[in-house]
């Protein structure tokens, strides 16, 4: 018996490296197809992220403003915006209806009364239904008209999205969807609720904000008629 080490024959020692190179090509090929995989997992679930996303959103409407826009309401015993003329705004209704919101005093046109509301609002929880409800059972005048504009939109806060709660409370006229605050900045208004009654012409008949009775919005209903040729 020998203490020497066995040698292996040459040939042996060939083949073996042979072996071995032909397992790190497969092991290499192995990591290639298991990154390859993981890649394509992770442009998955990216995409599927993206889609979830997408689904919960509001759908975004052009909007599109001819003429200045009104200085910013303060609630102060003089308004600096009466007088002026609001600007024009283009835009789709929740139902996709494009609406053309102004006037320039035509013998057709009509006063308007343009209602802003916050879906997150608590106030304006309460008053969307209340003014959905008075305006069902009162008939406006003739040449009165009401738009409602839903502002500040932001999914993370409740009562989103904004087009499922107008549906939900029968809200009965044209409303659109402002969800960086396009319309309100445009008119001024940075409170919620807040309301501008405009006469034939386009021009602000008043502002105000907060709640309203039924009493105190039949008078701004009031205004619009009277400036009615």
């Amino acid at each position: 018996m020998s203490n020497r080490p066995h040698r292996k024959p040459a040939g042996t020692r060939a083949q073996q490296r042979a072996i071995e190179a032909e397992t790190s090509t497969r092991r290499n090929r192995l990591l290639l197809m298991g990154g390859g995989v993981v890649i394509v997992l992770f442009a998955l679930v990216i995409a599927f992220a993206v889609g979830s996303g997408d689904d919960d959103a509001e759908p975004k409407a052009a909007i599109e403003f001819n003429g200045p826009s009104l200085p910013l309401y303060s609630n102060t015993a003089s308004d600096p915006a009466v007088g002026e003329r609001a600007p024009l705004f283009v835009t789709e209704d929740f139902d996709g209806q494009r609406h053309v919101v102004g006037s320039g005093g035509g013998p057709n046109d009509p006063a308007r009364i343009v209602a802003f509301f916050a879906h997150w609002c608590p106030v304006c929880q309460a008053e969307l239904p209340r003014l959905a409800a008075q305006l069902a059972n009162t008939p406006l005048p003739d040449m009165v008209e009401v738009h409602a504009v839903s502002t500040f939109e932001d999914p993370s806060r409740g009562n989103y999205p904004p087009s499922a709660w107008f549906d939900e409370v029968s809200w009965p006229f044209p409303a659109f969807s402002d969800p960086d605050g396009d319309i309100a900045g445009a008119f001024g208004m940075n409170p919620v609720p807040s309301w501008v009654v405009l006469d034939t012409f386009n021009r602000v008949i008043v502002r105000v904000d907060g709640a309203l009775s039924d009493a105190q919005f039949q008078e701004l209903v009031d205004l619009a008629a009277q400036s009615v040729s």
